[in-house]
């Protein structure tokens, strides 16, 4: 099994959207259902979406289930009318490809995710995807099948799985000895005179465990960095 992350530019409703305002950040999930979407931006470009988006939703012979108004945020619900003619998800599924959540629109571009069983699967998308706009492949990876719920979920493997045992005690005495606090409680020196091993070796292990995790933790990280300034967080 493949996952591919794509970047697309194409004239779905979604993306056009996302041309009108390449300053806005939104999210879209759905269930062939629904359609929940979240937008993020200034309060300028929050007012002129919320404006445009009931045109949008009337194109695609839908209507707005519901809608949220929130700080440096517009959430909103509405029925479901994609198909393989105006959604990159659906024309995913027709090609026997799982999309993975949320796809993410931004500067007139979507960020699409998806995991396919065959090569030939990822291969009829790159030519559905070609023949209505442009694809970008970013990364692209082997994915084991006992780890695909990973890929929906914040598990301990997909974050943790990486490490050593050896690397797992270790990051959890130097947490508990105060040695990530601010300011430290402890030095490297009294760690790994506490563990019986070299300052050298804990040090090594130390930073290949930190390594791991934030690589793991690196799509949720670029993810909320797309949204916080748009929600009053503080860069301090």
């Amino acid at each position: 099994m493949e996952e591919v992350n794509l970047i697309l530019k194409n004239s779905t409703p979604f993306c056009n959207l996302s041309k009108s305002f390449p300053d806005i950040t939104f999210l879209r999930w759905c269930n062939s259902s629904v359609d929940y979407l979240e937008f993020y931006g200034n309060s300028e470009n929050l007012d002129s979406i919320r404006k445009d988006l009931p045109g949008v939703v009337r194109n695609l012979n839908s209507s707005i289930i519901h809608s949220n108004n929130a700080e440096g945020r517009f959430s909103a619900l509405i029925k479901c009318r994609c198909t393989v003619k105006n959604s990159t998800i659906r024309i995913a599924e027709s090609d026997n490809c799982l999309w993975v959540g949320p796809v993410e629109y931004s500067g007139g571009s979507e960020n699409l995710s998806v995991v396919a069983v065959e090569q030939s699967n990822i291969e009829a998308l790159y030519r559905d995807l070609e023949s209505i706009g442009s694809i970008r492949v970013v990364k692209k990876q082997k994915v084991e099948p006992e780890s695909m719920r990973d890929l929906y979920t914040i598990s301990s493997k997909r974050l943790f799985g990486e490490l050593t045992e050896k690397q797992v005690q270790y990051i959890l005495t130097a947490i508990g000895s105060g040695y990530f606090d601010i300011p430290r409680n402890t030095d490297l020196r009294a760690l790994s005179s506490r563990l019986s091993i070299s300052k050298s070796t804990l040090q090594e292990h130390l930073s290949k465990a930190n390594s791991h995790i934030l690589k793991a933790l690196e799509p949720m990280l670029f993810l909320y960095l797309k949204t916080m300034g748009h929600e009053g967080k503080s860069a301090n």
